[in-house]
């Protein structure tokens, strides 16, 4: 898949995904990468969800469930993937694009059995609101 590169380019929620970043740095090293999605509401008024999945079941979440991938960037050095289909103000695009490749897991099927459900998986999930220049945590 070809994804375009982009930038924040709103300090307050640059500096809220370097916070989580740093927090999840061991996680996002070994097996992690983080999306972000900037849902805007009307003027103003933006929901903002950031999710540290694992690299391997991200595909399963995100792309196979309609939230397609608008771009990627680095923070930390970390991969960051921009989802969903709003656009937002405070994400700029930039002429760089890369193509990524996405592995899922995939339960076996053995003739004459019922699969096993799907192993659960809750990511650690941020939802901030901001609204009029004001960041704040809803919930996570």
């Amino acid at each position: 898949m070809n994804v375009a590169e982009v930038e924040i380019s709103d300090f307050k929620i640059d500096s809220v995904l370097n916070n989580i970043a740093v927090k999840y740095q061991n996680y996002l090293n070994q097996k992690g990468l983080i999306a972000i999605e900037i849902l805007k509401i009307n003027n103003n008024n933006y929901n903002i969800n950031i999710v540290v999945y694992n690299k391997v079941r991200f595909d399963s979440f995100c792309q196979r469930n309609g939230y397609p991938i608008t771009g990627y960037l680095y923070c930390h050095d970390y991969l960051v993937f921009m989802i969903g289909r709003v656009k937002s103000d405070f994400i700029r695009k930039i002429k760089n694009n890369k193509e990524f490749e996405f592995k899922y897991i995939q339960n076996k099927q053995i003739k004459g059995k019922v699969p096993p459900p799907p192993a659960l998986y809750d990511p650690p999930t941020y939802v901030y609101k901001y609204k009029n220049g004001i960041i704040k945590l809803l919930h996570r």
